[in-house]
């Protein structure tokens, strides 16, 4: 009698790379950053900007993504290390990036997606 096996594979093989890549129309895989990441840009639905004046503490972003369902990640611009910064979807449109301390000229870039 041969051996029953059940398989339970959520990706599925790309045979371009020969690797497993996740499967988009399983509901039941999961999403990495790098999928995410592409679906967000064939949408169009990203904003990036940088940020900083040397005197504002509070820095309003107009992003013009008509969305209130946003991402908001901020990065340090030498370093590229993601900062913790207090951030408000102020409408659709507009977010409002808070620090405690003014960031000099630029020195973070805000990315915002939808």
């Amino acid at each position: 009698m041969a051996d029953k096996k059940i398989l339970i594979d959520l990706d599925f093989l790309d045979t371009s790379t020969g690797r497993n890549v996740p499967d988009p129309v399983n509901p039941q895989d999961i999403a990495n950053k790098q999928y995410v990441d592409a679906a967000v840009l064939a949408a169009g639905g990203k904003f990036g900007a940088l940020i900083g004046d040397g005197v504002a503490t509070d820095i309003v972003v107009a992003h013009a993504l008509a969305d209130l369902d946003v991402i908001v990640s901020v990065y340090e611009v030498i370093s590229g290390d993601e900062v913790i910064a207090g951030i408000e979807i102020t409408d659709a449109n507009t977010v409002t990036v808070s620090f405690t301390a003014p960031p000099a000229v630029d020195e973070y870039r805000v990315v915002i997606r939808q």
